[in-house]
């Protein structure tokens, strides 16, 4: 887009100053014409003067040749200049060629034709020492210099003129119409460059617009599509939350299924232990006979008691370990009142139960030496883990260390 601006930017300048161009290029080809003329009259009248000299050879076999049209011929600087020093006016060269440069360098965009005309011969003044071509010259400039306008003096001329001769005033109307057209003429003619200018502006305006436009248009939806992702990575972000808070509560209503069940058989063994003991009447004269055994000869006899599974992590209930072995999977070595030792305890199903729910009954009292074995039958401790008596709690100081078979 900004190419095709910079070429229509090109163009317009191209438009802008192709006339000035044209004049300057025109004027430029009136000095070599006027270089050509000067050269030609000086060589001819030196070889007619010298007509023994070398000089009056070149000019008959050569310079004459070259330059005895310069109407028609375009003759360069450049070229007269080359041509003069291997002919033998190198001295007149040194004093012309500088002068066609001064010439050259003269140009100015507001030169009408006279003053146009007027700089070019006044810079060949030293040019004019031995020659006399002035008026020649000024008529061939005339003719030459087409694109420069000349001034007022044309109207000047006719108004003087009409002071002495009443009867060319319908001449001077008829000239100052003709003078008016052309000045509309001139005028449209220079506002065509002002109106193709305002129609590009306005084209390359538009055409700015509409891209700047395009690309705002793409932004956006690049911004709203990257929106949309970013809702679709939190709608899922939320959906793997509840995935796994969905994970976390079905482990923890498993483990608290389990631990009903658990209770419920419990519950049915203290019925039925009941129901068996209405028939017994033990001994107690046994008892009576060990109280009367002094306190300082007994000994401190270690007891093992069972467990049921953590309430939570390194937490096992005080009121769920009894002697009584049923529906437990620990087994707790009591050294002291307050601090036992525990292990896993193998039952014909337990193992079974706990490989395949690890979360509920094995990982918050145990430490696994080997990766997890669901098809395992037993499972072994390897070492014992303790647990100390805190009220109505055990607390797992050391996790027991257990593998699967």
């Amino acid at each position: 887009m900004y190419k095709l601006f910079s070429l229509f930017l090109v163009l317009l300048f191209t438009s802008l100053t192709l006339n000035a161009q044209n004049s300057k290029e025109e004027y430029e080809k009136a000095v070599d014409y006027c270089a050509c003329k000067i050269a030609y009259a000086y060589t001819e009248d030196f070889a007619s003067k010298n007509p023994r000299l070398d000089e009056k050879k070149s000019f008959d076999e050569v310079i004459s040749i070259q330059l005895n049209d310069c109407d028609k011929k375009n003759v360069s600087s450049s070229e007269l200049e080359k041509l003069l020093k291997e002919n033998k006016f190198n001295g007149f060269s040194k004093t012309l060629i500088p002068d066609v440069k001064k010439a050259k360098n003269s140009y100015s965009d507001n030169f009408n034709k006279e003053e146009a005309i007027n700089s070019i011969l006044n810079s060949f003044e030293l040019s004019f020492d031995k020659i006399e071509i002035k008026s020649e010259l000024s008529n061939g400039l005339n003719n030459k210099l087409q694109s420069f306008e000349k001034q007022e003096d044309i109207v000047e001329e006719i108004k003087s003129e009409t002071t002495t001769n009443p009867n060319l005033l319908n001449e001077i109307n008829h000239s100052d119409r003709v003078i008016n057209e052309g000045s509309v003429e001139t005028s449209e003619n220079s506002f065509f460059p002002n109106w193709l200018l305002f129609a590009i502006i306005l084209l390359a305006s538009i055409l700015l617009f509409l891209n700047n436009h395009l690309k705002i248009k793409k932004l956006k939806e690049s911004a709203k599509r990257h929106r949309d992702e970013i809702e679709v990575l939190k709608n899922e972000k939320s959906i793997f939350n509840q995935s796994n808070n969905k994970s976390q509560n079905n482990s923890r209503f498993e483990r608290d299924i389990y631990q009903k069940i658990e209770d419920v058989n419990d519950a049915i063994r203290k019925l039925q232990s009941k129901n068996t003991s209405k028939n017994l009447h033990p001994i107690t004269s046994q008892k009576n006979q060990v109280k009367n055994i002094p306190q300082t000869n007994q000994k401190e006899i270690q007891k093992f008691v069972y467990a049921k599974t953590p309430i939570s992590d390194k937490v096992f209930n005080a009121l769920d370990v009894t002697e009584n072995k049923d529906g437990k999977f620990y087994k707790f070595l009591i050294k002291d009142n307050n601090v036992a030792e525990f292990q896993f305890f193998n039952t014909e199903n337990s193992a079974i139960r706990a490989v395949n729910a690890p979360d509920s009954f094995l990982y918050p009292a145990c430490e696994e030496t080997e990766p997890l074995n669901q098809n395992a039958k037993k499972i072994i401790t390897n070492k014992p883990g303790v647990a100390i008596k805190q009220g109505e709690k055990w607390i797992v100081k050391e996790k027991a260390q257990i593998t699967y078979e």
